[in-house]
């Protein structure tokens, strides 16, 4: 149902996150609820959006993929050992008695965990404040929430905090903003006789350029108010740099996919012509053999040009070695690169319109490598396993005779790994934190696809949206 209007401006009215717009739409829909003392979900689209729980007015927990939750918080600081977790879960979890059972077993003591849940609260409703809010509405029904705080939270103490956090951030000398600024090290060792204290040194082992302080939340359990505090410190000290900014690019058209998924066909399903070339020429790849020589999975960098531009000609049509006379050699290797650029260039754009994407590969269905932009991960590794997922993923599909295969998605206490199929030739892996925002990924990825798809396929279309990316990356 709608919010009573008691003032709210129209949706869509909040500014960009630097203005801090979103208290004059957050703020009052949250105030009003406790007012008529709602207890249900408070749900609030923008980015990074979530959904807030309400008790009698009061709140009692809050999900968003921008910052961590009492689960992340207590399984990644080692408060919790992640067995002991699963046990309580399987036993508490269905009754709504994890809080009970934590207590029970001694895990954490009653203070803590009110501590725990009121750390993460604030934190979720910093970033939901700090973030773009495009609409408020109550859902039709209260939700289950696996941890909520009893009793709940005053709204107006919470939105005073998030508001006092902002002011804070805002008077810093180097102000950084949570979701956008990746760091790395900065140019400044620590100074001699002052060494760093445990959480400092454990921010620069994550500061590989392409973490920010959400980011690195969800990996270490951290707030990430706290986090992003410590890079403004650290970077006024030359200890931390940005390297990068993430683009928001959710106010920018997309093309539009339909919500049930990718109609047949579109995701590699359907035998049209142009995907049984691409399958044709998928053959001529060079095929993994078992006990084979050649270099080990490290020795070519992930991203550098190399075997992925002999892939390329081979998926795209026409372009195979004998397509051109030997003068135009040349034109043919710069366009592979062209391309190698323009697929790297749509999927660091996914990774910038879908939180908590960590890392992604484009691979053959063989599971070598086109294109990679990954960081701790080996890329080539994961192609390979990728591959294997997706074709178990065919053959279970077909198996159970449940249509075509969309995706393999893979979760973990510490997040996903999702493989989708790029047309009958190869496919995408996504790797993402626990924070991953699943239904966007879900209605991005779609998009993501399809042009890639064309881009292998060598089609205009997808040349002119990739290089529309690559101007915004570099503006």
């Amino acid at each position: 149902m709608d919010l009573p209007r008691r003032g709210l401006p129209p949706a869509g009215s909040a500014g960009p996150p630097s203005q801090n717009a979103a208290p004059g739409l957050l703020g009052p829909a949250l105030l009003g609820c406790c007012a008529d003392r709602v207890s249900g979900t408070l749900l609030v689209s923008g980015e990074p959006g979530g959904t807030i729980h309400l008790a009698d007015g009061g709140v009692a927990a809050i999900d968003t993929p921008g910052a961590p939750g009492p689960e992340v918080v207590l399984l990644r600081s080692g408060r919790v050992p992640e067995p002991v977790w699963k046990d309580v879960f399987a036993v508490a979890a269905a009754e709504g008695r994890m809080g009970a059972e934590l207590l029970r077993r001694g895990l954490i003591g009653a203070g803590q965990l009110e501590v725990v849940l009121r750390a993460a609260m604030a934190d979720s409703m910093f970033v939901l404040m700090s973030g773009q809010v495009d609409e408020c509405h109550v859902g039709a029904a209260a939700t289950a929430c696996l941890l909520p705080l009893e009793p709940p939270a005053d709204p107006a103490w919470l939105l005073a905090e998030a508001s006092r956090r902002l002011q804070v951030l805002a008077a810093m000398p180097n102000p950084v903003q949570h979701d956008r600024d990746r760091v790395l090290r900065g140019h400044r060792a620590p100074p001699v006789g002052s060494p760093l204290d445990g959480g400092q040194e454990r921010i620069l082992a994550l500061a590989n350029g392409r973490r920010t302080a959400r980011d690195m939340a969800f990996a270490l359990g951290w707030g990430v108010y706290a986090l992003t505090l410590e890079f403004a410190r650290m970077q006024e000290a030359g200890l931390l740099a940005t390297s990068s900014r993430r683009s928001v690019t959710h106010d920018q058209p997309r093309d539009q996919v339909p919500a049930g998924g990718p109609a047949p066909g579109s995701n590699g399903e359907a035998a049209s012509e142009a995907e049984d070339g691409a399958a044709e020429q998928l053959s001529a790849l060079p095929r993994r053999r078992k006990a084979s020589g050649g270099p080990s999975r490290r020795s070519q960098p992930a991203g550098q040009p190399g075997n992925s531009s002999a892939l390329l000609r081979l998926l795209r049509p026409g372009s195979g070695p004998d397509a051109e006379p030997d003068g135009n050699k040349g034109n043919l290797r710069k366009g592979a690169h062209m391309a190698e650029d323009a697929l790297l260039a749509e999927m660091r754009a996914l990774r910038d319109r879908v939180v908590g994407i960590a890392d992604t590969a484009l691979a053959s269905r063989d599971g070598l490598i086109i294109r990679a932009d990954t960081g701790d991960i080996d890329p080539q590794y994961l192609a390979a396993m990728a591959a294997a997922a997706l074709g178990l993923g065919h053959r279970m599909a077909a198996e159970v005779g449940k249509g075509s295969l969309h995706e393999v998605v893979t979760r973990s206490s510490g997040g996903y790994v999702a493989t989708y199929a790029v047309g009958r030739a190869a496919l995408l892996v996504l790797v993402g934190d626990a924070g991953l925002d699943s239904v966007r990924l879900h209605r991005e990825s779609q998009v993501t696809i399809k042009n890639l798809e064309l881009l292998l396929a060598g089609d205009d279309r997808g040349s002119s949206a990739a290089a529309g990316l690559v101007l915004r990356a570099a503006a």
